[in-house]
């Protein structure tokens, strides 16, 4: 029943890709409007995000891993975590320079299916990706690799945030294509810099750097190519517990790092309140990686917790 109910609401809110690889050519008819409607306010961008909200947003991460770890127990794909399919040999020297852009880094790691992942990104409406749906979409285009499904989507959408910055990035976009892109993803933060008010988070930053805090707690998660399920769960053993539990405190550790030792002048954004979105993401990676090592969802779930899920349960409005 809970597969029916998922593949129901997969079907309605997951349109078909239409072969689109750029912006559908009606929405760029009247582009003087699309850059004329609000003076930008992030000196990252030469537009304004245009869904803003305008009441604060408090990101549950703990929530969060725990569908994303539902939408992983329903998968039509046999789940896996593997390194072994990407673009380049795992190494955690080579990923970390990645998740920390190091100019002239070995490798920039992708799975080959980012422009597929763009194609479904601009084949939804505006104002409607959530992390969840974001998250269905990859993992099926992934065909189960919960790995790859996350790095999917933070290479594509780190590269459409920071394509700008050609010392850290090599990606070819535009301002026209890249508020385009960002209009269809919902505000999870409720304090952008488009509210005014002093207020000055970023919309793009916030949401790539959400999957990459992810992808460095998930780094810890030995590879399997079957991950153990509700009807036979692996009973961890004591010194398995303390493992997970050391990984999930460095994990929150990492998330106050991004910040805190971010290279002065790299990125020309004044966005401190960036750590509790990463801190939510190492939450949301904790979850994820208890379900990926002993096939239980540790968090108290709803009768209807997946369609909870997909209308954002998670994403809290004060």
């Amino acid at each position: 029943m809970i597969k029916l109910l998922f593949l129901i609401t997969f079907f309605f809110l997951v349109r078909p890709c239409t072969g689109l690889t750029n912006p559908p050519e009606t929405e760029l008819d009247n582009l003087q409007s699309i850059f004329s409607a609000k003076t930008p306010r992030n000196p990252l961008y030469e537009w304004s995000y245009s869904f803003a909200s305008p009441s604060k947003i408090t990101l549950n991460g703990s929530e969060l891993g725990a569908c994303m770890s539902l939408i992983s127990s329903i998968s039509f794909d046999p789940l896996s975590i593997s390194k072994n399919e990407m673009n380049c040999s795992y190494n955690d020297d080579d990923f970390f320079n990645y998740l920390a852009a190091v100019p002239g880094r070995k490798c920039d790691y992708s799975t080959g299916l980012e422009e597929a992942l763009k194609e479904r990104v601009f084949a939804q409406g505006y104002n409607t990706i959530a992390p969840t749906l974001l998250y269905s979409i990859s993992l099926s285009l992934n065909r189960g690799n919960v790995w790859n499904s996350i790095l999917t989507i933070h290479q594509l959408l780190r590269n459409m945030a920071r394509y700008q910055l050609t010392a850290f990035y090599s990606y070819e976009s535009d301002s026209i294509e890249q508020k385009l892109f960002w209009e269809r993803f919902v505000d999870i933060r409720g304090d952008l810099s488009e509210r005014g008010d002093g207020q000055s988070g970023d919309h793009p930053g916030s949401w790539y750097r959400l999957w990459g805090i992810m992808l460095r707690r998930l780094e810890d998660v030995a590879e399997k190519r079957s991950i153990p399920g509700p009807l036979n769960p692996y009973q961890q053993t004591d010194a398995e517990i303390r493992k997970e539990s050391r990984n999930n405190s460095w994990a929150k550790i990492s998330a106050v790092g991004a910040e805190v030792f971010k290279v002065v002048g790299f990125i020309p954004e004044d966005d401190r309140k960036k750590v509790f979105v990463n801190y939510e993401g190492a939450q949301a990676a904790n979850q994820l990686a208890h379900f990926l090592n002993t096939g239980l969802i540790d968090y108290p779930l709803a009768e209807n917790q997946l369609e909870r899920c997909m209308e954002h349960s998670y994403l809290i409005h004060q």
